[in-house]
């Protein structure tokens, strides 16, 4: 469906009078993924990673500095934006906002049935048609916002943290929603989100992204049950249990996330995890297999073949 190769985005910083550039943001920094046809990877990490830039050079958004990203014959691509409140036009009505799509599509015919049907589609009163994003709530707008993203009829839409801003109860209505989706019109998702338990209902496949690398990529199952990387395993550990007395491995990480415009030197996690040793600092370690389909970027382990990813 859609493939980046060694993907690269820099920003420039700039300062003074005359906007001098004095040095880069190295938002995406050599990434490869995969998303099969009606699969769902899932990227997690910290804010400042690079994520959303990630999904915005897939979408074609943003162009790369460097790399390549492979796409389907006909791959058609849209967006589900994090905040359902700034991302629906507040003079709009919900008519104009979810057939916006189609009439630069110049597909102008029977609106308003198309309309009705996507409100069908996302569970929501075709009365709604009539309204202004402002007499919706969270988790109705972010069903608006859905309806916006297949309006027409994509393969491949990126959902960045689209339930984070949106109450704990109403983000499994909106996850379900997604999944039927997937179901109904065999979606690729590339989802965006802070929320593990999150990512482990959508995903088959996740990435661990960390300073604008992949530090981490597997099947899910994998990925949740035997984590090789440090930082992988501190987001594990840090997420929320409904077993808060069990005993969990204490991955105590040092210091902040360091600045992506000067990051560490050889690899870029060595500076806050507990286990880096000499070459750590020294040598980048590469995304190595270890597994089935299970890739880490570490030097505590050894590959058991010399494939990258």
């Amino acid at each position: 469906m859609i493939e980046a190769k060694r993907l690269k985005k820099y920003f420039p910083v700039e300062r003074g009078f005359f906007r001098r550039k004095t040095g880069e943001v190295k938002a995406v920094d050599g990434v490869d993924l995969f998303i099969g046809k009606g699969k769902t990877l899932g990227l997690v990490g910290e804010s400042g990673c690079g994520k959303t830039t990630l999904g915005k050079l897939l979408l074609g958004l943003l162009e790369p500095d460097s790399g390549e990203i492979i796409k389907e014959k006909g791959l058609k691509t849209n967006i589900v934006f994090q905040d359902p409140f700034g991302s629906l036009n507040p003079r709009m009505r919900v008519e104009q906002i979810v057939t916006e799509g189609l009439k630069i599509e110049k597909r102008i015919e029977h609106l308003k049935r198309s309309a009705e049907r996507l409100m069908d589609t996302v569970e929501l009163p075709r009365k709604s048609l009539a309204k202004y994003p402002h007499q919706f709530s969270g988790g109705e707008r972010q069903r608006i916002s859905i309806a916006r993203a297949i309006a027409t009829k994509p393969n491949f839409i990126v959902c960045d943290e689209p339930v984070s801003s949106l109450d704990v109860s109403i983000r499994v209505q909106i996850l379900t929603l997604l999944v039927n989706l997937q179901k109904e019109f065999g979606l690729s998702y590339l989802f965006i989100a802070h929320d593990l338990g999150a990512v482990r209902h959508m995903s088959s496949t996740v990435a661990v992204m960390y300073l604008g690398k992949i530090v981490e990529y597997g099947p899910k199952e994998e990925i949740y049950k035997r984590p090789l990387h440090p930082y992988t395993k501190s987001l594990l550990l840090s997420a929320p249990t409904p077993y808060p007395k069990a005993k969990k491995e204490k991955v105590l990480l040092k210091g902040d996330v360091p600045s992506a415009v000067n990051p560490p030197e050889g690899c870029r996690f060595h500076t806050r995890c507990p286990y880096a040793f000499e070459v750590c600092p020294i040598n980048e370690p590469l995304l190595m297999q270890y597994s089935t389909n299970h890739f880490c970027a570490c030097h505590l382990h050894q590959p058991k073949s010399n494939k990258n990813i």
